[in-house]
């Protein structure tokens, strides 16, 4: 069976107490201009379980992980489910708090037809500041080799940051994206290696499955007219006091070791090592300790989280995924 051409099936994950949210997410999903014609919600350990039921043309259908899998084994489980079924073309991934705009799916099939075959589109999200730097930017292009969370020595003595040429038209690259807001070709998914990596549970599981789309072909592009708004407080909005939201005293500490490791095991399998990687590495470090003891005053804690970071950094650079160390 061929799937029908633009025939869009919804995932959406969800956890811990959020039915409000998603109840809010679902409607706006199904009453747009053009609806997906199915729905699968990943209940990901929520306290209670999902309750779906399917309205109209719209069939929907729940999956549930007894424990919650993060979102990389989420996303991974719900993407492995709907390629069971073969009648649908592209995936819309939503997060449990993303709200999409009234005509938001119909905004990125029109803008997807006008991109290469095969290409992603991503939804704009105008309210975060990353997306508005994006699109001033023209566009995200991969980081510096050998730098470390897009942060290079060499750029901070020419006192800036990599430049790239503004691209022209509206096409908009993006090097790495979240799930939510992607409408995704089911022919990027067909290879088992092209969903996310349930190791790597939370923290840069997204910019991993991306950079690994990327290499396969399937590129990214944001779509401006189709916008999504966060109906949720973002993590890390907690912090307003300057200090970096991992290091904060805050926050709790395997966050730190679990962003940290994951995303220098992404950066080594990028191609990233060596001496100016392990430099540019501890030189972010030192710098968001800094940062974070200027804000609060800590400075036992600081020295504790700055132990974990460092940790954290070697044990993803020498390619481990080790689990939290410290107890």
């Amino acid at each position: 069976m061929t799937p029908a051409s633009d025939s869009v099936a919804l995932l959406v994950l969800t956890y811990g107490a959020r039915s409000h949210l998603l109840q809010r997410v679902l409607d706006a999903a199904k009453n747009g201009s053009v609806a997906p014609t199915s729905i699968l919600i990943v209940d990901n350990g929520c306290q209670q379980p999902v309750q779906v039921d399917s309205d109209g043309a719209i069939s929907a259908e729940c999956v549930r992980s007894e424990t919650n899998l993060g979102s990389a084994g989420g996303y991974h489980l719900g993407l492995a489910k709907l390629l069971e079924n073969p009648s649908w073309s592209h995936v819309w991934i939503l997060d449990d708090d993303n709200l999409p705009a009234k005509g938001c799916l119909e905004q990125l099939l029109r803008f997807q037809k006008g991109l290469a075959k095969d290409s992603i589109a991503i939804a704009h999200r105008p309210d975060r500041r990353e997306f508005l730097e994006l699109v001033r930017n023209g566009g995200q292009f991969p980081p510096r080799p050998h730098s470390y969370q897009a942060f290079s020595v060499r750029d901070l003595l020419r006192g800036r940051f990599r430049k790239a040429p503004t691209p022209s038209g509206e096409s908009i690259p993006m090097f790495a994206f979240g799930y939510g807001g992607a409408l995704v070709p089911r022919a990027a998914l067909q290879d088992g290696n092209c969903l996310p990596d349930p190791r790597l549970f939370l923290y840069h599981d997204d910019s991993d499955w991306s950079w690994r789309l990327g290499k396969a072909g399937f590129h990214a592009f944001l779509c401006q007219t189709a916008t999504i708004e966060d109906i949720d407080a973002p993590w890390g909005g907690f912090v307003r006091n300057g200090a970096s939201p991992l290091f904060s005293k805050q926050t709790d500490p395997r966050k730190l070791w679990y962003s940290l490791r994951n995303r220098a095991w992404l950066e080594r399998n990028m191609g990233f090592a060596g001496l100016r990687h392990d430099l540019n590495a501890a030189l972010w470090i030192a710098l968001m300790s800094a940062r974070t003891f200027l804000a609060e005053r800590s400075p036992r804690q600081i020295l504790t989280r700055t132990r974990i970071a460092w940790r954290a950094y070697r044990t993803g650079d020498a390619g481990r995924l080790d689990p939290w160390p410290f107890g």
